[in-house]
């Protein structure tokens, strides 16, 4: 009977045993498990492009390393349009927190049917895409699920302009 409980228990997970630290992480913040239209992703993407072919922005987590890559081209930096953009190219890894707070934005895109079908119009577009660990892309051109995961990778680089 005392295997049976201790199989039932393990299966409720409420007497699991804690599992050992990574490294980078503590008991206050732990990364969640993904859920929602990013579970199963190795990486995501997100991006928009606006007019110019030189106005554009892409954010890239990785959820293995927790880092996040930014690639910025704003040709309206200085306050009005010029003829070349300023580009940035940064990155960074990610505290457990922030890894935690991404990860909560991304649990929330869960995008119905016609959202998925949805694809931009010309001169414009906001994006998100997941990549699995074996390559494969699914892209989601749906303004309402990519913008609060622009918002929250954005904020994460206050030295580039905020989305």
């Amino acid at each position: 009977m005392r295997r049976a409980s201790s199989l039932f228990c393990s299966l409720l997970l409420a007497c699991a045993p804690e599992r050992p630290q990574r490294a980078g992480q503590t008991s206050q913040a732990p990364v969640a498990v993904a859920s929602g239209w990013t579970a199963g992703a190795a990486l995501i993407e997100a991006g928009t492009v606006a007019g110019r072919a030189d106005f554009r922005r892409l954010l890239r987590y990785t959820r293995a390393s927790g880092s996040l890559e930014l690639q910025d081209s704003d040709p309206f930096a200085s306050g009005t349009e010029s003829k070349t953009a300023r580009v940035l190219n940064l990155s960074r890894v990610l505290s457990p927190e922030e890894r935690q707070r991404v990860e909560a934005v991304l649990d929330r895109v869960q995008p119905d049917a016609a959202a998925l079908e949805r694809r931009c119009a010309p001169g414009g577009c906001v994006w998100l895409e997941r990549v699995g660990a074996d390559g494969t892309r699914q892209r989601l051109e749906h303004l309402e699920s990519a913008q609060p995961v622009l918002r929250e990778l954005s904020a994460l680089f206050p030295e580039a302009r905020q989305f």
